[in-house]
């Protein structure tokens, strides 16, 4: 059980300057990636609390967001209909998969060869990176 004591309050607000931020995922090395209503993606170093890279990589929200096991691709579903891969280490956009109904939610196998994304058409996808 959680007590109601100091340790029960937010420690700090992380300020994005971003429309209502609806997913975040924190990575194994200590970043938090963002995603904002207005397709906005924030990733914010967590040891200095400040925002290292913001762009636009969907033209509407960004409802999942979620990091491989090793944090070296972000995966971000939206409901443009579109999951992002995201290569952390060069800081660009690998790819997008287009799908045919908005997408709501996106997990990413501890392999790293598969993603998972569930969709607003009542679909399931699952994709094959053929690593």
């Amino acid at each position: 059980m959680f007590s109601n004591n100091k340790h029960d309050e937010a420690i700090k607000p992380l300020s994005t300057n971003s429309k209502q931020i609806i997913s975040t995922s924190f990575s194994i090395d200590g970043k938090l990636a963002c995603g904002s209503i207005d397709g906005m993606l924030n990733m914010i170093d967590m040891n200095t609390q400040t925002i290292i890279d913001k762009m636009n990589i969907h033209n509407l929200s960004i409802r999942s967001i979620c990091f491989s096991d090793d944090g070296n691709i972000l995966y971000t579903a939206s409901d443009d209909r579109h999951v992002t891969i995201y290569d952390m280490k060069s800081a660009s956009i690998i790819t997008s998969f287009s799908h045919s109904g908005m997408c709501l939610s996106v997990d990413s196998s501890t392999n790293g060869r598969h993603f998972i994304v569930g969709c607003a058409d009542n679909t399931v996808s699952l994709w094959d990176l053929g690593k």
